[in-house]
């Protein structure tokens, strides 16, 4: 599958706090696939509604179900649709699977593109060498993974399997690394973490991906997504220094015990603050899966 034509490389979550205002100056800036979250925010949805007013046509609109019976399926993205003020979905993300989902999850999944609901299915996934077993299901076009300066696997176990006229949609996120490597905390003795943007663009510098998810809070936030993107790929030594600042992250957090419990301990209030604010994301789950 090829890359969607649209000027930005950009996806806008929906879940952490940009508005009405932000969802329409990523659209002014190229952004066209937009993913309606498990827990939206309202005024996220009120932006996107008066967009696909006026181009419907031009939005790659998806909605992330974690349902793990084929029947509670239908009523998440019914209930988009409702919001959204749309005849259909362009992607239905199949959210948070580590294997291939069982077959009534796949079924209910295509009588939704059968009725029209939905066109395209996505599956998002921590577990990389799954998938490779995501391509042998008909259906399943597009792949959510993990991937940043810090979680770099995906570089051998996921993105050679996308290739070829058939190749899935590529969508990276936890760019940041829930905001790790852009703590100083986290980075290499006497050096400075990463910028926002620097994380942004070393996931955008990788040609295998086709579109990096962003979940910024306000307006500040989105505009280093923007920048990143506008700026495109990092350079060599920028590259050098942004894998140096994510091993650095990496091996903090695969701290041994009992220093790893104290990590995980030390991440609890974040954790707790983040299912409070934002609900239920990719960025949440992505924490248990170190």
């Amino acid at each position: 599958m090829s890359r969607p034509a649209q000027g930005s490389r950009i996806a806008l979550g929906a879940a952490y706090g940009v508005g009405a205002r932000g969802v329409q100056r990523a659209f002014d800036h190229g952004v066209r696939f937009f993913l309606w979250g498990a827990l939206p925010k309202a005024d996220f949805g009120a932006g996107l509604r008066t967009l696909a007013r006026q181009h419907r046509a031009e939005l790659q609109i998806a909605v992330q179900s974690y349902a793990r019976r084929g029947f509670a399926i239908r009523p998440g993205v019914e209930l988009a649709r409702w919001r959204l003020k749309t005849d259909y979905l362009d992607w239905l993300c199949l959210a948070n699977w580590d294997k291939l989902p069982p077959q009534e999850i796949l079924e209910a999944a295509a009588q939704l593109q059968e009725r029209g609901l939905v066109r395209k299915i996505l599956i998002s996934c921590h577990h990389r060498p799954a998938f490779r077993d995501f391509l042998r299901p008909p259906g399943i076009a597009g792949w959510m993974v993990r991937y940043n300066a810090a979680h770099r696997g995906a570089e051998t176990e996921v993105f050679p399997l996308a290739q070829g006229p058939a190749r899935p949609l590529v969508i990276a996120y936890t760019a940041l690394r829930w905001g790790t490597l852009l703590d100083p905390r986290y980075a290499p003795p006497g050096e400075p973490p990463l910028s926002a943007v620097e994380a942004y663009r070393f996931v955008l510098s990788n040609p295998a991906v086709d579109l990096c998810l962003v979940g910024p809070r306000d307006e500040e936030e989105l505009t280093a997504a923007l920048t990143a993107d506008a700026q495109g790929p990092l350079g060599e030594a920028e590259l050098h220094r942004a894998r140096r600042v994510g091993d650095a992250a990496y091996a903090h957090g695969r701290a041994q015990p009992p220093s790893r419990m104290r990590d995980v301990l030390a991440e609890v209030p974040d954790m707790a603050r983040s299912l409070w604010r934002d609900g239920l994301t990719e960025h949440l789950f992505s924490r248990f899966n170190r």
